[in-house]
């Protein structure tokens, strides 16, 4: 099918929005017609970050949208789902059975290289490879074909726009806090830089108990919306504040 993407076309180019030819599903693949992406600094970043090898790409991979087709031996999602979008794995190797898909041992060339485990990319323009597959999904798309494992059902009456960054950013804050550091009622967690990442490790950190939770930044809407959440909060460019806190 045909469908349209925010192309990057070479290294350190701008997005531009184009028609290219997505792939039919194969054997554990789902396309998704795209409501929404967060944009991650990630995407940003890879633009200037490959190599001119890795161009024509397509990233985003903070989407969520609904399933409109499904590939072969596909069990966990059906047409008509609505789905937040992760990275991906393989599913096979030994961080995968144990649990735990971030350390998969096939990550790099998953998520980063633009293309299937084959070496076939899911997209092409006028015959030629587009790089696709951006963490399993390049959802700054129109249209995204996606790895089953890559997809997380909801409930279909939630907003598809807010879950959108719970595909990457949210999970970094709030895995960081619930899964690594663990801080209790005994505990003070400060987060530097109340972005994205950190407001969702504030909240992760306010819901779980945690004794103090302090959130430094420069900026007073994100100082407020921590603030919000339950934090107590610290403005960095009033440097003797800051000092005197620490």
């Amino acid at each position: 099918m045909q469908t349209t993407v925010a192309l990057v076309e070479a290294p350190g180019k701008d997005f531009q929005l184009v028609d290219v030819e997505l792939d039919d599903p194969r054997e554990g693949e789902v396309l998704v017609r795209i409501v929404a992406t967060g944009l991650c600094h990630t995407d940003i970043t890879m633009r200037s970050f490959l190599p001119a090898e890795m161009f024509p790409n397509v990233f985003g991979h903070e989407g969520t949208g609904v399933v409109e087709q499904v590939g072969p031996g596909v069990e966990n999602v059906a047409v008509g789902d609505h789905v937040v979008l992760s990275f991906n794995s393989c599913q096979a190797c030994s961080p995968c059975q144990e649990g735990i898909p971030a350390y998969c041992e096939q990550t790099l060339l998953l998520n980063y290289f633009g293309m299937r485990l084959d070496g076939s990319t899911t997209m092409s323009r006028d015959g030629s490879p587009v790089f696709g597959s951006f963490f399993g999904q390049s959802s700054l798309s129109r249209h995204a074909l996606v790895g089953a494992e890559c997809c997380v059902v909801v409930d279909p009456a939630l907003d598809l726009a807010t879950l959108a960054p719970f595909g990457c950013g949210y999970q970094t804050g709030v895995g960081t806090v619930l899964n690594v550091l663990q801080p209790d009622a005994d505990d003070s967690l400060v987060v530097y830089g109340a972005g994205a990442v950190g407001l969702a490790a504030v909240a992760a950190a306010v819901a779980s108990g945690t004794g103090t939770v302090v959130a430094v930044d420069l900026q007073a809407a994100r100082l407020a919306e921590a603030e919000r959440l339950g934090a107590t909060t610290l403005d960095a460019s009033a440097t003797d504040d800051v000092v005197a806190a620490v």
